[in-house]
């Protein structure tokens, strides 16, 4: 599927699953998906480590939820489900300027430039 409709997709939707792959060391993997993902104001489901850095953006934005690979989902997609039956879901409500692409490619440019 071309990228632009992919984005089409991902902000019709009412709820967002991301996956971080299982696999040892796996607390620092951030996905281009994530940041797609929270522009879109969708509400996240991630399984991944809880304690990982996507798990930490994810809360600290208030943009959905991480559950461990052995965790259940059945209440989180239910409750989702409840709101879209209600007609009640809503756009997340975060500042996500710091997590777009312009703002992150500033970051590391500044980065680099403090290397020189």
């Amino acid at each position: 599927m071309p990228h632009n409709k992919l984005l089409h997709h991902i902000v019709n939707a009412d709820l967002l699953l991301l996956t971080i792959p299982n696999t040892p060391n796996n607390e620092g993997i951030l996905t281009g998906k994530l940041f797609e993902y929270i522009g879109s104001k969708n509400f996240i489901l991630c399984f991944g480590p809880k304690d990982g850095d996507a798990a930490a953006i994810i809360d600290s934005l208030k943009c959905g939820t991480t559950l461990d690979f052995s965790e259940d989902p059945t209440e989180v997609i239910l409750q989702k489900y409840r709101e879209w039956q209600k007609n009640i879901l809503s756009p997340v409500d975060s500042d996500s300027q710091e997590f777009t692409r312009f703002n992150l490619t500033k970051k590391l440019s500044d980065l680099f430039d403090s290397l020189i």
